[in-house]
C-alpha cells in the first residue's frame, strides 16, 4: 500500500487563511493585503464655453459683437458761382445780305465774308457800331481749292455803342482770276438795329 502524505496542523490552517483572503478579496473588493481598492474614476468633463450652465431667465452669454462704421462722406456740393453773361452778339456772312438783325447794346458784331475778293467799307453810323479792329483777310491752305478764285475769308468786328440803327456793307469787283463779278454779285449789305 502506498504512503499518504500527511498534512500537519500549522500547514492547514496556512492554506485556510489564503483562501479566506482570496475569497474576500474577490467578493468585496480588496485587495489580496486586505486594502479596499479605490472605485473606479469616471471622467470629469471641464465646461467649455458652449456648454455652461446659464440661469433660467438670465440672458445667455454671447461673444461680442464688433461693429466697424464706415467713416462718413462728406458730400461736397460746388455750387457754380454767378457768371457775368457776356453780351450777346451776332456772327453775320452772305445768308444775312438784306436783312435787318437786331442786337443789345454792349455786345460785338462780327461780319465774315467767304472771298478774298471782298472789301469790308464798314459801319454807316460808327456812333451806332464802331469798328473794333481793321478788316483781316484768311486765305486758304495751300492746296484747298484752285489758285485765283480767292478762297478763304475776310471779316471785322463792331461794337454795338448806342441805340440805333447802322448798314455793314462790301464789295468787290472780281470773283475769280479774270473773271469780273455780275451786278449782284458786287455789293453786300447787312442793316444792324443796336436796342438795350
Amino acid at each position: 500500500m502506498g504512503r499518504r502524505q500527511r498534512t500537519t496542523p500549522a500547514r492547514s490552517l496556512t492554506l485556510c487563511a489564503l483562501a479566506l483572503t482570496l475569497t474576500a478579496a474577490c467578493g468585496n473588493g480588496t485587495s489580496p493585503a486586505g486594502q479596499l481598492l479605490p472605485p473606479t474614476a469616471s471622467p470629469v468633463v471641464e465646461p467649455t464655453a458652449s456648454s455652461a450652465p446659464t440661469t433660467p431667465g438670465a440672458p445667455s452669454p454671447t461673444a461680442p459683437t464688433t461693429t466697424t462704421t464706415p467713416p462718413a462722406t462728406t458730400a461736397t456740393t460746388t455750387s457754380a458761382s454767378p457768371r457775368a453773361s457776356a453780351p450777346d452778339g451776332a456772327t453775320l456772312s452772305e445768308s444775312d445780305a438784306g436783312k435787318t438783325v437786331t442786337v443789345p447794346r454792349g455786345s460785338t458784331v462780327t461780319l465774315v465774308l467767304h472771298s478774298t475778293y471782298w472789301t469790308i467799307d464798314g459801319s454807316s453810323d460808327r456812333n451806332v457800331l464802331s469798328p473794333e479792329g481793321a478788316q483781316e483777310s484768311h486765305p486758304a491752305s495751300p492746296g484747298a481749292c484752285l489758285p485765283g478764285v480767292g478762297c478763304g475769308t475776310v471779316s471785322e468786328r463792331f461794337g454795338a455803342l448806342r441805340d440805333g440803327t447802322a448798314r455793314l456793307t462790301a464789295s468787290r469787283s472780281t470773283c475769280g482770276e479774270a473773271l469780273a463779278c455780275r451786278p449782284d454779285q458786287r455789293t453786300y449789305s447787312v442793316t444792324v438795329r443796336v436796342t438795350a
